[in-house]
């Protein structure tokens, strides 16, 4: 008896689960980048630092 409630518990957890998997999933679709754009967020940040970088060791090799 305690094996069967358990197995019945166990089996409503991953029914909720997953059903709260696929109503994230229904609310929050998630919407493609157009081509355009390649890199965005925290991926441009470095990049800009990296420019950044390099075109200060740049002038300061150039003033030195």
């Amino acid at each position: 008896m305690t094996y069967a409630l358990a197995a019945i518990y166990a089996a409503a957890l991953v029914e909720v689960f997953t059903l709260a998997c696929v109503a994230v999933r229904i609310t929050s679709p998630e919407t493609p980048a157009p081509r355009t754009v390649k890199h965005k967020g925290t991926a441009l940040r470095h990049m800009a630092h990296d420019r950044y970088v390099r075109e200060t060791a740049r002038a300061e090799a150039r003033n030195a």
